[in-house]
């Protein structure tokens, strides 16, 4: 049984011995596996981001220099650029390194622009919540008809598209974190 005192106030877990836990307590232990989930996903992508690098640079010097060319590279870096960038969304997101438009958003007062944040990071939400869930749709439909790439190596392609809904999960994970730092912002004010 939960009593609740005021918005993301105490809350009281009555059980076996009656303990008090404070709601922050909560979300700072969510807010660290969060930042787990986003340092263990970037590494990943940077794992992959090597041998793309090289993969591709190689391609190149081949292709302009020697008149070699791989037909798999081209196809390849689309799939590794898929899965590199789902997984550093998260990490990109928990860093403040996304693209944001916030040139208004200093002139109005600090209240003011909390609640604009509260607004931007619930659009976000929402809008990476569906990816992902429109990603798993896309997902169990490919390993349904177990779908394969048109090109000459028909790729299985459910591989590739595991990483879309995944990468937005975390990224869904790091909105929560960032909605609930925006609201304790506004209730500051």
């Amino acid at each position: 049984m939960c009593v609740c005192q005021g918005l993301f106030a105490y809350y009281k877990l009555v059980g076996v011995k009656g303990m008090t836990v404070r709601f922050g307590v909560v979300f700072d232990t969510f807010d660290r596996v969060v930042g787990i989930i986003s340092k263990v996903s970037t590494y990943g992508a940077m794992c992959l981001l090597v041998p793309w690098v090289i993969v591709f640079f190689t391609y190149i010097i081949l292709r302009d220099f020697f008149h070699i060319h791989l037909m798999f590279v081209e196809e390849f870096s689309e799939y590794w650029m898929v899965i590199i960038t789902c997984l550093a969304l998260a990490y990109a997101m928990r860093r403040g390194v996304h693209v944001r438009i916030d040139i208004g958003l200093k002139l109005l007062p600090e209240r003011v622009r909390n609640i604009v944040n509260i607004v931007g990071v619930l659009i976000a939400l929402v809008t990476s919540c569906t990816i992902a869930k429109y990603g798993v749709d896309s997902l169990l439909h490919t390993m349904r008809i177990d779908s394969h790439s048109v090109t000459l190596f028909n790729v299985l392609l459910w591989p590739i598209y595991l990483w879309i809904p995944v990468g937005y999960s975390f990224l869904s994970l790091v909105l929560l974190s960032h909605l609930y730092q925006a609201i304790v912002a506004v209730r500051k004010d």
